[in-house]
């Protein structure tokens, strides 16, 4: 299946638009390792952390896990950690 079939027909099956800022979060999140799935099942991890995540290369966010693993963030924390911690390791 080419890539860009690929949001109208999953987006339906997940109850959200095809084109929305959800359905881009999804896409980025299946680049993710395994690991991730798992976090974001048990509600440690909110999927727009993926937008900060996505711009880590694979070694940061497998060091990141275990930030994760044993409390659940809100969405706003999440983000604004992954945040501060990506521009911070920019400078």
């Amino acid at each position: 299946m080419e890539a860009a079939e690929l949001p109208k027909i999953v987006a339906p099956l997940l109850g959200i638009k095809p084109k929305s800022r959800d359905m881009k979060f999804w896409l980025d999140w299946m680049e993710l390792q395994p690991e991730y799935d798992e976090l974001l099942r048990l509600g440690h991890i909110p999927l727009a952390a993926v937008s900060v995540l996505i711009k880590l290369d694979e070694t940061d966010r497998a060091a990141l896990v275990r930030f994760f693993e044993k409390l659940s963030w809100s969405r706003s924390n999440a983000v604004n950690f992954l945040t501060w911690l990506y521009e911070t390791s920019r400078r």
